[in-house]
C-alpha cells in the first residue's frame, strides 16, 4: 500500500521531465525557426538553380508571399532581372558568404558563380524564415 503514492509521484515526475524535455527541443518556444536562413538560402537556391522552366514566383515556398508579388508585378513590366540570381541566366552554383540574425530578421550574402554578390534578407513568417527581399551589391 505505500508503494501506491512513490509511483503516483514518480509518474507525476517522469511527466514533468518529459514535458521539459519535449519544450526544449521545441525551437518555437525560443522564438526562432527550427531551420535557420542559412539552410533556408541553401534550399532555395538548390531547387531554384534546377528547377527549368522557373518556377513561379508565388510557388517558391521560401519567398514571402510580398517579395514573391512585387517579382510577378515586376516580370510583368518586362526587362527583368531576378534580384537573387542578379543576373537573366542561371549561375551554376550560389555560395555563402555570411549571415546575420538580429530577432525576426536575418541577412544572409551570397556570391554566385558570375561573381555576383546579393544581400538577401529573411524574416520570420509564421514560424519560419522566408526571404523577404533581395539587392545587387
Amino acid at each position: 500500500m505505500k508503494i501506491k503514492p512513490f509511483l503516483i509521484a514518480g509518474a507525476i515526475i517522469l511527466t514533468l521531465l518529459m514535458s521539459a524535455c519535449a519544450k526544449s527541443n521545441n525551437s518555437s518556444s525560443t522564438g526562432q525557426p527550427a531551420l535557420p536562413p542559412e539552410k533556408v538560402v541553401d534550399g532555395f537556391y538548390t531547387s531554384y538553380l534546377q528547377a527549368w522552366p522557373p518556377t513561379p514566383f508565388n510557388e517558391i515556398s521560401q519567398l514571402s508571399p510580398e517579395f514573391s508579388k512585387s517579382l510577378d508585378k515586376k516580370q510583368q513590366e518586362g526587362n527583368f532581372i531576378v534580384p537573387f540570381i542578379c543576373a537573366q541566366d542561371y549561375p551554376e552554383k550560389m555560395e555563402i558568404q555570411s549571415s546575420q540574425v538580429d530577432g525576426d530578421t536575418a541577412r544572409v550574402t551570397v556570391k554566385s558563380s558570375f561573381g555576383n554578390t546579393i544581400e538577401l534578407t529573411l524574416k520570420v513568417i509564421s514560424g519560419e524564415w522566408k526571404i523577404d527581399n533581395a539587392v545587387c551589391k
